[in-house]
């Protein structure tokens, strides 16, 4: 069965990149699956740029996604040999 762990927030520098790159590690070495999903509501995130958040979600080694109003990236660290969609990654998460 699947859990799930939400972090919200909405100010900037309060902690929410720290604590979600925290708590993926810790799930991760105890050995979770982990997967990041983070929304991009003004459609402006920029990927695979060293500092920014998906950068960061992506060096934990956990499945990352970015969804905003126009599209959705897919960050593996090759685990699937194929583009899949997002809810088909939530499925293989919770089933493998």
């Amino acid at each position: 069965m699947a859990e799930f762990i939400m972090v919200v927030g909405t100010s900037s520098n309060s902690g929410k990149t720290t604590t979600i790159i925290k708590v993926a590690n810790i799930l991760q070495d105890s050995g979770y699956k982990v997967a990041i999903v983070k929304h991009d509501p003004k459609d402006k995130a920029r990927f695979d740029k060293e500092g920014k958040d998906s950068y960061k979600f992506s060096q934990t080694g956990a499945e990352v996604v970015v969804t905003s109003p126009n599209k959705t990236t897919y960050f593996s660290k090759g685990r699937y040999p194929y583009p899949i969609a997002l809810a088909d990654t939530l499925y293989l998460l919770m089933y493998p």
